[in-house]
């Protein structure tokens, strides 16, 4: 259960417009604070402590295909815990998940806000 898929997809699914326009870019090849690296392991082990206590059981509760030699239940619902919080177009909500669990962990991931990254002065990814 480890928050690094989370921040990878928080990475991943952040763009950044450099030198005015130029450059377009996601975040992965920048490198995070270790205020960035401590934010999303606290809300990533707070949203499994909450999670796990509405009876989230991420081997049970995925529905959707995906590839287990390739990907870990839990790296999928890390991804989907960043995609959900920051409303990308998709989440727990888009049907990989069993209801009522999905629906339960959208609310939940609603509750901890977006979160916005952004590029500082010494080239490191900062959370707003």
């Amino acid at each position: 259960m480890s928050y690094q898929s989370a921040l990878q997809t928080l990475q991943w699914s952040t763009h950044l417009d450099l030198e005015n326009g130029v450059i377009y870019e996601d975040c992965l090849n920048f490198e995070p604070s270790q205020e960035l690296k401590d934010r999303i392991k606290k809300d990533w082990d707070s949203f499994i402590d909450q999670a796990l206590e509405m009876g989230f059981d991420p081997g049970n509760d995925r529905i959707g295909a995906y590839n287990s030699y390739e990907y870990d239940v839990w790296e999928l619902a890390a991804h989907d815990f960043i995609l959900t919080r920051n409303n990308h177009g998709a989440g727990f909500w888009d049907g990989d998940w069993s209801e009522p669990i999905a629906t339960k962990l959208t609310e939940l991931c609603e509750k901890f806000g977006e979160i916005t990254i952004y590029l500082s002065d010494d080239g490191l990814l900062e959370v707003y």
